[in-house]
């Protein structure tokens, strides 16, 4: 076995790319990024999110996000509204477009995760789960560590 297939990071990015490879292929509406925004604002629903909300949840940069919001609301998938207490704050909603486009991005998703999961019983699963949430946690900046986009 080459020892680059015992790291981490390697085996990872390689599940990450297998997938986004997975998903493209039901390309229902544009980037995985995109889709799994989608899916955010959707489970979301009935309460406010904003931009930062998806930075924070999804790690991204504030640049990155600004980009893939800025694609989405030209494509008519969502809009930003300002909220009363402050003008400067933009809520993130869906559009009708949108909420058409979920259903069968939401089958994709739930086939993906059968695919990928197959053969694992339930506590493999929870170990996965619990080893992932760690790892997350181990490469999640602290605050100090964190710089401002």
């Amino acid at each position: 076995m080459n020892p680059s297939e015992k790291m981490v990071c390697l085996q990872i990015k390689s599940i990450s790319n297998l997938m986004h490879q997975e998903l493209a292929g039901t390309a229902h509406c544009g980037t995985m990024m995109q889709k799994m925004f989608l899916d955010y604002l959707d489970a979301h629903e009935g309460h406010p999110v904003f931009q930062k909300d998806l930075q924070a949840a999804f790690h991204i940069r504030r640049s990155t996000a600004t980009g893939i919001l800025q694609i989405m609301e030209r494509d008519g998938l969502l809009r930003r509204e300002p909220v009363e207490q402050d003008a400067r704050l933009k809520r993130l909603v869906l559009t009708s477009p949108a909420y058409e486009q979920l259903a069968q991005m939401q089958q994709d998703i739930i086939q993906l995760e059968a695919k990928a999961t197959a053969g694992l019983s339930p506590e493999e699963r929870n170990t996965l789960f619990t080893l992932l949430s760690r790892i997350i946690q181990n490469l999640t900046p602290s605050k100090e560590e964190r710089h401002i986009d």
